[in-house]
């Protein structure tokens, strides 16, 4: 999956920026979806959808922009599509964490014996 700097991580909405850099904003969710409601969105689990099925049930009837389109498909994609919260190739600062004390645990262990 080839993510844009824009996507979240684990979220591939193929170049959504390109999609509507034609449209005016506020757009209406009505109109987002009826125009490019078969957009896709695909997930680090393999799996995808379309921006209709994610954002269908979305309470927001305007966006003011695409980050506010982005944000809210972040907002309504199921976690168990993206995997962990604050999963990223690089290790997340609660990884950085649980090393560190690991580390710690050893160092007093040794030093205990």
């Amino acid at each position: 999956m080839t993510e844009t700097p824009s996507d979240a991580p684990g979220i591939d909405m193929h170049d959504l920026d390109g999609t509507l850099a034609d449209e005016s904003f506020p757009l209406e969710k009505s109109r987002l979806l009826d125009e490019y409601g078969d957009h896709e969105v695909s997930f680090a689990n393999g799996g995808s959808t379309t921006l209709d099925d994610v954002l269908s049930p979305a309470g927001i009837e305007t966006f003011e922009d695409v980050q506010g389109i982005r944000e809210m498909v972040v907002t309504m994609v199921d976690a168990d599509a993206i995997g962990e919260k604050g999963q990223t190739g690089r290790g997340t600062a609660s990884d950085a964490a649980l090393d560190e004390r690991a580390a710690m645990d050893e160092a007093a262990e040794s030093e205990s014996l």
